[in-house]
């Protein structure tokens, strides 16, 4: 109980109202107040982040001491899966948890190739990421449903007005995947690309990094 006095007490001194009690009683026009609520709201994650961090390292002693009964063992990877998913567009747990679990393997490591591929390192470039494998896993399985529409069981073919229409639809959900997934990938690539800085000069010369265009000539 020490340790977690000591760690509130430092997170005391760096929000001075980590609740937002004060500013909330203080706030005397709706836009103070919302700030306050805003602002409360914040803390109160970080607070509650930190508890949560305690909790699992509170767990990770018991189980290292040889306390690691079946409950202790079963608490602790429960706080681990909430700290997990907290953070889950950094590491990757929202978009493995949007795929079929036959997937989750294949999409942490196609993840990690990406970001090495891409040097992704903003919560902006992950989710890009995020987006390009979704849409990509999307039209796999829109195909799939499509090829197992194509024809029956016993391999032979016959359409009705139903299948016709449900293939359709399967085919636009293929293209708007498809779609979804180059134009996500181009713009990840055009975020990486260097800028090109122009300049315009007295002889309304225009130069582009390395290169120099006259006006006149």
């Amino acid at each position: 109980m020490k340790q977690q006095d000591t760690v509130l007490d430092t997170i005391d001194k760096m929000y001075n109202d980590p609740l937002g009690i004060d500013a909330m009683v203080k706030a005397k026009t709706k836009d103070e107040l919302v700030r306050a609520f805003e602002t409360s709201r914040e803390s109160f994650q970080d607070l509650y982040d930190h508890h949560t961090l305690l909790d699992l390292q509170e767990l990770a002693k018991k189980v290292k001491e040889g306390k690691n009964d079946e409950e202790t063992t079963k608490k602790f990877m429960e706080r681990q899966q909430e700290v997990l998913w907290e953070n889950g567009v950094v590491n990757g747990k929202t978009i493995e948890g949007s795929v079929n679990n036959w997937h989750q393997k294949q999409v942490r490591k196609l993840r990690k190739q990406l970001i090495t591929e891409h040097q992704a390192n903003t919560a902006s470039e992950f989710m890009l990421i995020d987006l390009a494998i979704s849409a990509y896993f999307r039209g796999l399985h829109s195909a799939r449903i499509y090829s197992c529409m194509a024809q029956n069981n016993d391999k032979t073919i016959t359409y009705n007005q139903l299948r016709i229409n449900m293939m359709k639809e399967l085919n636009k959900q293929i293209d708007n995947a498809n779609r979804q997934y180059i134009s996500v990938l181009t713009l990840l690539k055009e975020m990486k690309q260097p800028q090109i800085n122009i300049k315009v000069q007295s002889k309304q010369a225009f130069v582009g990094q390395n290169q120099q265009f006259n006006k006149n000539a």
